[in-house]
Order: C-alpha cells, then structure tokens, then sequence
C-alpha cells in the first residue's frame, strides 16, 4: 500500500467509526423522542385515529401501573 492510500484509508476508517456513532446517537434520540411525544400526547388528551405503537405501550403500561394487581 503506498503512503498517501494508508493515509486515505485511516481517514475513510475514521469517518466509518464517526457514522457509526452519529447512527447510535440518532436511535437512542429517537427513542426517547417517541416516548416523550406520546407521554404528551396521552396528557394533553390528544386523541389521533392512529396511535404510534409507542402511544400505544405508554398508554397500556400506564394503565397497568395504576392497577392495585401491580402495585
């Protein structure tokens, strides 16, 4: 391998490695995005014909929590 093609593929490895991050950083952000829009959605009373599976999950677990069965 010549120098400068080393050179080039470290760079290219680095800029893999800062994807990669920026992709996990991304899924965590949007998971907590989900739950945060429907924790609101469900206390504002806002009501959509469809409920995002994550709406869906809050609104359930939060029923079951208030239920004596699970306390």
């Amino acid at each position: 391998m010549q120098p400068s093609s080393k050179g080039m593929s470290s760079h290219v490895q680095l800029l893999r490695d800062e994807h990669l991050q920026l992709q996990l950083k991304f899924a965590e952000l949007q998971k907590r995005y989900d739950v945060l829009e429907a924790s609101c959605a469900e206390d504002v009373g806002e009501k959509r014909g469809k409920l995002s599976f994550v709406q869906k999950l809050v609104s359930t677990v939060a029923q079951l929590y208030d239920r004596d069965l699970y306390r």
